[in-house]
């Protein structure tokens, strides 16, 4: 029965690989129809407002960008097919009907779903389009139906569902104590199962009611509104407190009013704080105590008071900043000592009330912009500007973890519409009008539905609107420079939230219509189909098809790297979705290259060694190459050729590795130390010896390696032509597992790269945000993350390839000690060596494809050791470079080292003849199963060390730790077959025991 399996599993595969395929071009093909549908159904051009550019969680990028980001928290998918209620009162209806004007289910483009979220919103609080398809929460939480009168399912719910959900509210309050509680003890708690769905699905509310927030909507969120003037009537205490005499533990403390009272600057009846405490109350007795504010206070009625808050708080401000001199001033009535104490209090008085000013300027400015919706403009905000500005860190300190930054750089979109002229006074008045007219007509076009010639209109309208935006951003971006008084400017920040030059969002825009790293795995599924089609005649068509289509996957992938880097001007291996993807490309392309090394092998040999320094040893080696078609006279030509541009190349690496200062601020004139930091230091001392070994070995070997791939076209052709094309042919036929494997490994992992995000964004977001602190360096970013990730694709190379092995071992035939299967194929040179588990002579042997697979294993783990080694190397320089220690038995370097230590384990085991193929199948999966801690346990799981800038929400680490329970299980049932098998009795034979040695 078992054999019956077997056999069947190739026709499976290849009509489940078939299927596959036809499933991923229908998702491709139905993806490209639904953006055509989605467009023809609205028939608008929304082309201008994609590449507005806005300001959004630090970096300047797209609209586009921004809606896809917001409609896929919201929505579960970036451009979702919603349908109208399923039966709602008339009055409901009158709302939403414009939006379907059939009556039927319509797609909607992510950014005409911002755009009608912002200038219509109360037209969607009816229509379901908030993710929420579990029937426990549909049923218990949210108390909806699970299906339609059509018996369809249903996906999603309305904000008015979600907001009048009393359970729900209910469910969120009890996990909210419980991580408060948690917290308090030191714990965290993340929650799982229907919690989780619920917490999910509140911050997608949330996050609609902030995208869509408008001033003129008293149920719009104000949250950041609430919390500016919370930390202004803590401000307002603190200054009240000084200003009037406070009590503590000495007693009562008098205040400055009674000192300037005393020395005639305040007359009997003047207090300048009467004012601002009077504006202050009158607010408070509308808004309600604190920690009770209303949210839903009509903006005419809250905005007048605002306003004299923020006039009052200014004249505070000015008045006390001009007392501060006098208080220097030695025709004081007072000694010199008390005269210093009285500036230093008058400063500090003065300085809390420009804070005040400045907070409640702040909370103006929330009426308009709640700092979640869109930021299309530059702010004329001094506040926002300076050096020594409030950082995110500082607001999530003092108001929450949901705190925003107190001070933004650019002015959102309803300020700039709707804010009034005290508000918006000191922008260019000309260009202002010119924005608020264009966004008049465009809107009026778009909810003008029925007017003829509603798709020409829009368009042009749009088109105003973006270039009135445009200049409206760049006069605002030199009038910051010109007219606005910061202190101490932050230069940086200046030129990094500068309004961008026309055309700068182009490419990203076309980087999210293109999707590059979907097509990446379609085309590795494409590869797979084609490589499970090669039978009978077609197979080395197939196979050459195969190779094609996995070459092509990868170039779409490296193109969208490209392109991700010319967009963030970065490394992009920063990032888990990056690095997942980067994991794909290097497990793929590292299959091709040990597929295809026949054919280049020979080649790339000889471009190394003509690339030889002359009298040196690497010369001498290389004057022993054997073949009749080059003499040892033309290559040693050759090298003392080549001598000069290796030389020049050297110097060149040298000078810009080697840094000659260990002091230098930053990366300065180098990157590797020559000298010391510290001759005291162990930890400097190691770090210095470990980067001139580095330096070294980088000024030797990479200009060797440059010359030799610049050589590469004319050597490897040099020597097809001379050796023939067909030895190389076969070789790269008899390499198949490789390509298979290969293939296989970068599909699955690029396939959850795309996918797993639009199922939880909380595990890894695909999208391009500002990189921490610790990773903003290009370089080290580059060396150090690139060879680590590469060494994780060539371990799950290793593992790919221990799987297809433990599968044969599993499923496959074994044989007698005394039976040879026929040959199917040429086979490597290297795979007709002595198989270790033929020490076995009593028991049978495994399939002959086990040998085969284990010597590819065992050149996929040194690729895997030698980019280890490497990357923990780099990294502990970077370590030192960063955080002034070489090794500090961080989470993540201790299980980078455990890796490498398992990986060295298999790797000795099989050289020493410890561990035969079986062995190696074994290691591959274990050392994976230590990559994906050190690269998801760590980050995911442990979330500690100073590596925790790299964590995430854990919600799926569960799916990994049973995916790798499940890879264990399978590869227990192999080894239980493994050993039962090669323990039964079987004719004698005589075997040579396996000589212990290095595989050729």
């Amino acid at each position: 029965m078992l054999r019956r399996i077997v056999n069947c599993l190739p026709f499976a595969l290849r009509r489940g690989c078939v299927a596959a395929v036809a499933i991923a071009a229908w998702v491709v093909l139905s993806a490209g129809v639904g953006e055509a549908s989605a467009a023809g159904a609205d028939r608008l051009d929304w082309d201008a407002w994609q590449r507005l550019p806005v300001l959004h969680r630090g970096r300047i990028k797209p609209l586009d960008t921004f809606a896809r980001a917001m409609v896929q928290t919201i929505c579960g998918r970036e451009s979702p097919v919603l349908a109208p209620p399923d039966s709602a009162p008339d009055a409901q209806q009158a709302e939403w009907q414009p939006l379907f004007p059939d009556g039927r289910p319509r797609k909607f483009s992510a950014a005409e779903l911002i755009f009608s979220w912002m200038v219509e919103p109360q037209r969607w609080e009816h229509v379901p389009f908030l993710a929420a398809s579990q029937e426990d929460l549909r049923r218990d939480l949210l108390g909806l139906p699970l299906v339609d009168s059509a018996g369809n399912r249903l996906r999603y719910a309305s904000p008015h569902d979600v907001a009048s959900a009393v359970r729900l509210r209910q469910r969120l309050e009890r996990l909210q104590e419980a991580e408060e509680k948690a917290a308090a003890e030191g714990k965290e708690i993340e929650p799982v199962g229907l919690d989780k769905k619920a917490a999910d699905l509140w911050e997608a509310y949330r996050t609609f009611r902030a995208v869509s927030f408008h001033p003129l909507v008293p149920s719009s969120e104000r949250t950041r509104f609430v919390q500016q003037m919370n930390e202004a009537t803590r401000t307002w205490n603190e200054l009240a407190g000084a200003w009037y005499g406070q009590r503590d533990d000495q007693g009562r403390q008098a205040g400055l009013f009674l000192v300037l009272r005393q020395l005639g600057w305040l007359g009997e009846s003047s207090d300048p704080l009467s004012p601002a405490e009077a504006a202050l109350s009158k607010l408070f007795d509308v808004l309600g105590p604190r920690g009770h504010r209303r949210l839903d206070t009509p903006l005419e009625e809250v905005e007048p008071l605002v306003a004299e808050v923020h006039r009052s708080a200014a004249r505070l401000a000015r008045e006390l900043g001009e007392w501060v001199p006098r208080a220097r001033s030695k025709e004081l009535p007072l000694p010199a000592e008390q005269r210093d104490m009285l500036f230093v209090k008058l400063r500090g008085v003065a300085s809390r009330a420009a804070d005040l000013a400045q907070l409640t300027r702040e909370a103006y400015v929330a009426l308009y912009d709640n700092g979640s919706a869109l930021s299309i403009v530059p702010a004329m905000n001094a506040a926002a500007l300076e050096r020594n500005r409030d950082s995110a860190e500082d607001a999530r300190r003092r108001l929450g973890s949901h705190a925003v930054i107190l001070a933004l750089p650019w002015l959102g979109f309803h300020g700039v519409i709707l804010g009034p002229a005290e508000l918006v006074g000191d922008y260019p008045q000309a260009e202002l009008q010119a924005v608020r007219q264009a966004f008049e007509e465009a809107k009026s076009a778009y909810l003008d539905r029925d007017a003829p010639g509603r798709q020409e209109r829009f368009a042009r309208s749009m088109d105003r609107f973006v270039d009135a935006v445009r200049a409206l951003g760049e006069k605002t971006t030199a009038w910051r420079t010109e007219k606005l008084a910061i202190r101490d400017p932050d230069e940086a920040l200046l030129a990094a939230t500068a309004y961008p030059p026309a055309g700068s969002t182009d490419l990203e825009v076309f980087y999210n219509r293109l999707d590059p790293f979907t097509w990446s795995w379609v085309l590795s599924l494409a590869g797979l189909v084609f490589f499970a089609l090669g039978f009978g005649p077609l197979r080395k068509a197939m196979f050459a098809l195969g190779l094609g289509a996995m070459a092509a996957g990868q170039a779409m992938t490296i193109w969208g790297f490209g392109l991700r880097v010319a967009i963030t001007g970065r490394a992009p291996v920063a990032t888990m979705f990056e690095t997942v993807v980067f994991v794909a490309l290097v497990v793929a392309l590292l299959g091709l290259w040990f597929t295809l090394l026949p054919l280049l092998a020979g080649g790339l040999r000889l471009g190394w060694r003509l690339a030889a320094l002359p009298l040196t040893p690497e010369s001498r080696w290389a004057a022993g190459i054997e073949n009749e078609w080059i003499s040892a006279l033309a290559l040693r030509r050759a090298n003392w050729a080549l001598a000069v541009p290796r030389v020049a190349l050297m110097v060149a690496v040298f000078a810009v590795l080697a840094k000659m200062d260990p002091e230098a601020t930053g990366y300065a004139g180098g990157y590797i130390s020559l000298v010391p930091r510290s001759t005291y230091d162990w930890s400097a001392l190691v770090t210095w010896s470990v980067g001139l070994g580095v330096l070294a070995l980088a000024v030797y070997y990479v200009p060797r390696m440059a010359l030799a791939a610049v050589l590469a076209p004319v050597t490897i052709s040099h020597h097809l032509r001379h050796e023939g094309l067909a030895p190389a042919l076969a070789g790269v036929w008899a390499r198949r597992p490789f390509a298979v494997a290969g293939c296989a490994v970068a599909f699955l992992a690029a396939f959850l790269a795309c996918y797993v995000p639009m199922v939880d964004p909380n595990i890894f977001d695909k999208h391009m945000n500002p990189l921490t602190a610790a990773l903003r360096d290009n370089f080290w970013l580059t060396s150090h993350v690139l060879s680590i990730t590469a060494s994780y694709g060539a371990g799950a190379l290793a593992w790919g390839l221990g799987n297809i092995a433990l599968a044969y071992y599993l499923f496959g035939r074994y044989r007698g000690p005394g039976e040879r299967r026929p040959s199917t194929g040429p086979q490597p040179a290297e795979a007709l060596g002595t198989e270790a588990e033929t020490s076995l002579a009593a028991g049978r042997q495994p399939p002959e494809v086990c040998a085969t697979l284990g010597l590819y294993m065992y050149k996929a783990t040194q690729v895997a050791v030698l980019l280890l080694a490497l990357g923990t190397i780099l990294g502990a320089v970077w370590a030192d470079e960063a955080w002034g220690r070489f090794w500090g038995w961080d989470p993540k370097e201790v299980w980078a080292l455990i890796s490498l230590l398992v990986y060295l384990a298999v790797l000795h085991g099989r050289y020493t003849g410890w561990i035969g193929h079986f062995g190696l199948a074994m290691g591959a999966v274990i050392g994976a199963a230590s990559i994906v801690m050190a690269w998801y346990g760590v980050n995911f799981i442990l979330k500690t060390g100073l590596h925790s800038y790299g964590t995430g929400g854990g919600s799926g680490k569960w799916w990994v730790i049973l995916t790798m329970v499940l890879n264990l299980a399978f590869a227990a049932l192999a080894a239980g077959r493994y050993l039962l098998e090669t323990r039964i009795p079987g004719p004698a034979v005589e075997t040579s025991a396996p000589r212990p040695g290095r595989i050729a």
